[in-house]
């Protein structure tokens, strides 16, 4: 099982949340909105957002102990478990939405997508495994979207990212 503390010091220590076990899209609700200096992580790692209801910038913590959160600190507003670890990274993208058209399954970095034929192509996917980084131009450049294991996105118009995705590459362990 997962376990979060975050803290109001560096180093681990002050006023601390609960321990959050799951992901939580807003964490004025443990009390630790924009007020973290420091986390701990137990077992699976975590993403954590700058934006709530897991938006802007993110960073990908593992376990142990952080002094220091760099940019992150006391900017912290949600935070998502990355279920069953990092390791044998799995993604499948679609063509089209409703995971339609052409399916293509990853499991290591890729550049660009031409070799797939599915450059500015992709409009939704399933995580399988892992954790994946989604960049709207070739070698890992432009924009980028953070997709976890269990995330199945059937549509990229929501999030004004259709036909957008041209790499992608799993945090790796």
């Amino acid at each position: 099982m997962t376990t979060i503390h975050f803290f109001a010091e560096e180093g681990c220590k002050g006023a601390s949340s609960g321990p959050v076990k799951q992901d939580v899209p807003n964490l004025s609700s443990v009390g630790f909105l924009q007020r973290a200096k420091s986390l701990r992580v137990s077992g699976n790692p975590c993403i954590v957002f700058k934006e709530k209801d897991f938006k802007g910038n993110f960073a990908l913590f593992q376990e142990g102990d952080c002094d220091s959160l760099g940019e992150f600190s006391e900017a912290i507003s949600s935070v998502r478990v990355v279920k069953g670890g990092l390791r044998d990274p799995e993604i499948t993208v679609y063509e089209h939405i409703n995971y339609g058209g052409k399916a293509t399954t990853l499991t290591s970095p890729t550049p660009n997508l031409n070799s797939y034929e599915m450059n500015n192509m992709i409009s939704s996917h399933k995580v399988t495994k892992g954790a994946w980084r989604l960049y709207e131009k070739e070698d890992y450049d432009g924009s980028c979207i953070v997709a976890l294991a269990g995330d199945n996105l059937d549509s990229y118009l929501s999030i004004g990212w259709n036909d957008t995705v041209n790499s992608l590459k799993p945090y790796k362990p």
